[in-house]
């Protein structure tokens, strides 16, 4: 059956607010009721069965949103995006990607579809870290017991074979093709490209462009590079520190601490003493392998990379309360941010099967991470049903279609060589290296240059007019040379903060728990936040820019208004409720 074109909302305007957009394939848009979505976002689901083989088997209803075109004559392609992780829901991208991505709201949709085992397509969702506790947290990345209960549960209730990008794909196409669009710009982003060469090889005339950031080929066999790949980028700070004035003279020992640390994490673990939201203050024991995984999560972002030299420098120095710090708070926000179980489901059976462990080994008398998430990637997968690859896929995907590549200079995890990789086999397309920049480019001065760049490049669907001039004028935001000491508060003083704050502009609520070493506060409906004290009424929320702040403004004793700062727009709230 041909697919017929999507209804124009733009020119139905009150016929789409009034209603929902039909489409064919049983998938049928309409107003959305998802908090934090913008209010022309249209809604809906689409219904797949989980094993493509078996007639009347499961299904999977796919949660789809489509942020529609303004325009009344619309193009006949959409711009889809697909999430990384593995494990990331694409619907969740929405806050980053709207306003980022608007321009291209002019004239064409923009589609977001949560994988299956994703966001609110069937999520294959577990807990890797039952205890929240510091020293739990602190300990095996992917924790054995942790792991064979996900792997229990969700066997009950999934076929965890089925959940593969392969499915994924033909999913992707199954939305399409119920919305009428005949092709799609791709956008994806770290484990999102290996998801978007999947469905450029496997629906090639579907594929108007593709831009592909962070690269992760079929044929990557991931934790296997992650070792190398995090030492060249760590190397790459250090240099970037170096030749920074206040940088080099703030850690003028810095490449040489880092080697320090190096050695003495080989010979065995470190005590850290630190102040704890949940715990208050305690003492952990940090492991070589939770040392140089937090430190390798930090090069993630540019602005955590920034904290990078202070981290190595305290630690190597033995003081080891702000690495401590960083794990624990990675760990935290890490419990919701992906489905563990479709991260297992994919990476067990498209990477860890083809680790070379024995090379693996010999990364441990080299680098700093050494063979630690091979160790615990293979001995998750244990047990783990493994699904069928098709034939060749583990090959270099080749494409015709028009393809931007994007990479960070110093990115950790899929670093330029892995970009490179792929030119060879895909003709029309360029490469983009942003300089200074990690697995993310998001919060370096000048780097909106880029955004304006895929922009332009998805209305022309031509790499040769790609504007590459404006790339030596970004630049990394500051380092940290030292953080604000944490202060620890008695109950008394934490539980007057405790209560319910309210903004009408925009309308946001902020809930507020005193905790033992602190305060745990949620935002919205965004993830828990941890505010570490550094005056008696000024905290810091882990894990944002430095500078960031939660103030409390008192009146005779009591709250009379938050200030935050930091994270996005300044915000004032209001008292809403008292515990």
């Amino acid at each position: 059956m041909t697919a017929r074109r999507w209804i124009p909302c733009a020119a139905l305007a009150l016929a789409c607010l009034a209603g929902p957009v039909h489409a064919q394939g049983g998938l049928s848009l309409q107003p959305c009721r998802q908090p934090g979505l913008p209010p022309d976002a249209r809604c809906g689901s689409l219904v797949v069965p989980e094993n493509r083989d078996v007639a009347g088997g499961r299904t999977i209803a796919l949660n789809v949103v489509v942020l529609p075109a303004r325009a009344a004559r619309r193009a006949p392609d959409a711009v889809a995006f697909l999430a990384g992780g593995p494990g990331q829901g694409a619907i969740s991208l929405v806050g980053w990607l709207g306003p980022a991505y608007a321009p291209l709201r002019e004239t064409r949709d923009i589609l977001l579809v949560d994988a299956r085992g994703t966001g609110g397509s069937g999520p294959l969702d577990c807990t890797l870290h039952e205890r929240l506790d510091p020293q739990s947290l602190v300990g095996s990345f992917l924790p054995a017991d942790a792991v064979r209960r996900c792997r229990e549960q969700l066997s009950a209730r999934a076929d965890l074979s089925r959940y593969t990008l392969t499915e994924a794909a033909r999913d992707l196409d199954a939305v399409r093709a119920a919305l009428g669009y005949e092709q799609l710009n791709l956008h994806g982003g770290s484990f999102g490209t290996r998801a978007a060469q999947v469905y450029m090889r496997m629906y090639p005339h579907r594929v108007r462009s593709a831009v592909l950031h962070g690269v992760v080929t079929p044929g990557m066999a991931s934790p296997q590079s992650y070792a190398h790949d995090f030492q060249a980028a760590l190397n790459g700070v250090i240099a970037d520190c170096a030749a920074d004035a206040a940088c080099g003279a703030a850690f003028p020992r810095l490449a040489e601490e880092a080697r320090a640390l190096e050695e003495r994490m080989r010979g065995g673990s470190a005590t850290a003493t630190l102040l704890d939201v949940e715990a208050g203050a305690v003492q952990v024991e940090l492991s070589r392998g939770t040392v140089a995984e937090t430190l390798r999560k930090l090069l993630y972002a540019p602005v955590s990379a920034s904290r990078l030299p202070l981290v190595v420098h305290r630690a190597a120095n033995g003081d080891f309360g702000l690495l401590a710090r960083e794990a624990i708070g990675d760990r935290r926000r890490m419990q919701g941010g992906a489905s563990w179980g479709l991260f297992l489901a994919v990476t067990c059976s498209e990477d860890v099967p083809f680790v070379d462990t024995a090379a693996a080994r010999a990364t441990d008398a080299t680098t700093l991470l050494g063979a630690y998430r091979v160790r615990e990637a293979v001995a998750a997968c244990e047990g783990w049903p493994l699904a069928a690859l098709p034939p060749g896929y583990r090959d270099p995907v080749r494409s015709d279609a028009p393809v931007l590549i994007i990479s960070g200079e110093r990115d950790p995890v899929t670093g330029p060589q892995w970009g490179e990789a792929i030119t060879a086999h895909m003709p029309n397309s360029v490469h983009l290296v942003v300089p200074q920049a990690a697995h993310m480019y998001a919060g370096m001065p000048g780097a909106a240059c880029v955004d304006s760049a895929v922009i332009g490049f998805m209305r022309s669907a031509d790499p040769r007019a790609v504007d590459t001039t404006c790339l030596p004028r970004i630049r990394r935001p500051p380092w940290v040379l030292e953080v604000e000491t944490t202060l620890a508060l008695d109950s008394a003083a934490l539980a007057r903060f405790a209560g319910e704050y309210s903004s009408p502009e925009p309308a946001v609520r902020l809930t507020v728990e005193a905790r033992p070493g602190g305060l745990r506060a949620q935002l919205g409906n965004g993830p828990p936040l941890y505010l570490v004290a550094t005056a008696p009424t000024r905290f810091y929320p882990e894990g944002w820019p430095p500078g960031a702040t939660v103030e409390f403004v008192l009146d005779d004793g009591a709250v009379a208004q938050v200030l935050i700062t930091g994270g996005g727009p300044p915000m004032r709230l209001v008292p809403a409720r008292r515990p």
